[in-house]
């Protein structure tokens, strides 16, 4: 009723009018929700804003430190020290000596001003950028150098590499080294393994070159003239599981029929790594080396091997590097980091090099049934 008057009063006009208000109430009411919306829209993209810009400045000083340390190198005549490298082959061989052949080479750095620190004999894949090297293994036994490094990422200067620098120091008698360590690599690259960088990528920083031609006479003498070398050992990605161990068992078979298998052994555990046991036989070699050269001597049976395989990882990359095409395969993808496989695709797929192919064993076996017979037997002997 009360209602009804006050329509009436109002009349039409005015009921226009306030129906008029009304909408512009709404409408208004409308418009303050949607800026309130922008609001918070635009503390949201500030906030990104400024969490953008101080992960694009960490990474830029990052980026800094590599390319003042290449400056540094450029206009001195000190000598150089690369290392101590403690950690895995596959990043020694996929980073870390591609990352200081740029650092040496932007600073045209003379190889007779470098010493390499590495272990194993692995100074040989350094050959292209230093003269001289010092053995880790010549200072530390294989056991000490197991218990401080079978975990180590090197993003840190440690306890343990300042004393192996020190003992780098009295044994060459260089006075006042630049250190290239490392950890110059590891905090310049973990954004782009995390695929976090917001900054120039990997390639900047790394140039790829095959490996100097190595030799071991006394580790290769009676070897046949064409071969197979074989590294299998178990890892996160290839895990010590009764498929595995068959598949390898499998594998070995396969390949002996067609061609003579020389398998490597490091002689001693200086990592996590355990290696497959393969058994001997007629078409089947153990060569076994002395620990202190175990990466030289290895180096030498696959740089003179006609084909790879084996465990995903380090030596599959060593292969291509020799020209040598390589074979490799893991069983648990959700192990790997795929920026590493990607990567390693991308080097080897672009370089003058051996092939390299990655296979989980469940696709291997698919291949293998659904390849004819003489494109496999191609793979193996190329």
């Amino acid at each position: 009723m009360m209602l009804h008057r006050i329509r009436q009063r109002l009349g039409t006009s005015g009921r226009r009018r306030l129906s008029e208000y009304a909408a512009a109430s709404t409408a208004l009411r409308q418009r303050v929700r949607d800026l309130l919306v922008r609001v918070k829209e635009q503390e949201r993209l500030l906030s990104l804003a400024t969490t953008g810009s101080a992960e694009l400045a960490h990474h830029a000083a990052r980026h800094a430190r590599a390319t003042r340390m290449a400056n540094r190198l450029a206009r001195s005549e000190r000598p150089v020290i690369v290392g101590p490298w403690c950690g895995e082959v596959g990043f020694e061989l996929l980073y870390w000596i591609p990352f200081v052949t740029w650092l040496v080479e932007r600073a045209r750095v003379d190889r007779r001003r470098v010493t390499v620190l590495t272990r194993g004999g692995a100074h040989v894949w350094y050959r292209h950028l230093a003269d001289a090297d010092v053995e880790i293994l010549d200072v530390v036994s294989a056991e000490d150098f197991r218990s401080q490094a079978r975990t180590l990422k090197q993003d840190s200067l440690t306890a343990f590499d300042r004393g192996l620098l020190r003992q780098a120091v009295r044994a060459t008698g260089l006075s006042r080294p630049h250190v290239v360590h490392p950890q110059l690599m590891y905090r310049l690259f973990i954004p782009s393994w995390k695929e976090e960088s917001v900054t120039e990528g990997i390639d900047a920083f790394t140039r790829y070159r095959p490996l100097a031609p190595v030799t071991d006479p006394q580790v290769t003498a009676g070897l046949p003239d064409e071969y197979v070398a074989v590294k299998f050992y178990f890892s996160q990605a290839f895990p010590d599981i009764p498929a595995n161990r068959q598949f390898v068992r499998n594998l070995i078979a396969v390949l002996s029929e067609q061609s003579p298998v020389v398998v490597l052994q490091s002689g001693a555990r200086v990592d996590d790594h355990e290696d497959a046991v393969i058994a001997e036989g007629p078409r089947v070699r153990h060569v076994r080396v002395d620990v202190r050269n175990n990466l030289a001597a290895q180096t030498a049976i696959v740089a003179g091997a006609r084909t790879f395989a084996g465990t995903y990882g380090g030596f599959a990359y060593l292969a291509p590097l020799y020209g040598v095409n390589a074979l490799s395969f893991f069983s648990d993808r959700d192990k790997l980091v795929p920026f590493h496989l990607e990567h390693a695709n991308r080097v080897f797929g672009s370089m003058d090099a051996g092939r390299f192919v990655a296979f989980d064993v469940r696709d291997a076996s698919f291949a293998a049934s659904a390849l004819p017979r003489g494109v496999g037997e191609s793979v193996v002997h190329p």
